[in-house]
């Protein structure tokens, strides 16, 4: 194995989420996430996937269930239907092709299967690739409006902030950021 290179990697990440409402909103939020994250842009919303890609990375989110029910639809064939194990699971997929390992070789990680296939690695990657979605707490309009309430801004700058959070409601956050200054957008 030491003499095989590596042309790709695939890692990913399964979240069990049995509710099919919780699935719905979470992609309906993920949709809202930047277009343009981890050097990768984003390309054709689907409802339960999101797909986005670079010449060397792919990113792909995706609802397990809903991606083998429709590959069923398409072949027919039985062998398609969702398996047990992948009942109610979202993907988090990220593939590292050749350009991305050869581009690693150069600053010194050999393109071998020991290099590559560990947990170490897989960690440093999905990091990067949870890097992708916002982290924190989500909240309703009504609840992030009580919240801004209450912060010692002044008032033009809470209506800036509430402003903000109805453009990301209407839209996404690559709107919400176009139209707002950058000091407002780090708040």
């Amino acid at each position: 194995m030491d003499d095989m290179a590596v042309s790709r990697i695939d890692y990913c990440y399964n979240i069990r989420i049995e509710d099919d409402r919780t699935r719905e909103v979470l992609f309906r939020l993920l949709q809202k996430c930047p277009t343009k994250a981890i050097y990768t842009t984003r390309g054709i919303n689907y409802a339960t996937s999101i797909y986005s890609r670079s010449k060397s990375r792919v990113v792909n989110v995706y609802d397990k269930t809903a991606e083998r029910t429709a590959k069923h639809l398409a072949t027919g064939s039985c062998s398609d239907l969702p398996q047990a194990y992948e009942q109610d699971i979202i993907r988090m997929e990220l593939q590292l092709k050749v350009d991305h390992l050869k581009y690693m070789a150069r600053r010194g990680v050999r393109r071998s299967v020991k290099n590559w296939i560990h947990m170490g690695m897989e960690y440093h990657y999905l990091n990067k690739l949870y890097g992708m979605f916002p982290k924190g707490d989500f909240y309703t309009f009504t609840q992030a409006a009580l919240i801004i309430d209450s912060a010692a801004y002044r008032t033009k700058m809470k209506d800036r902030l509430k402003g903000f959070l109805h453009i990301i409601a209407d839209k996404d956050m690559d709107a919400a950021k176009a139209e707002v200054s950058y000091n407002t957008y780090r708040r």
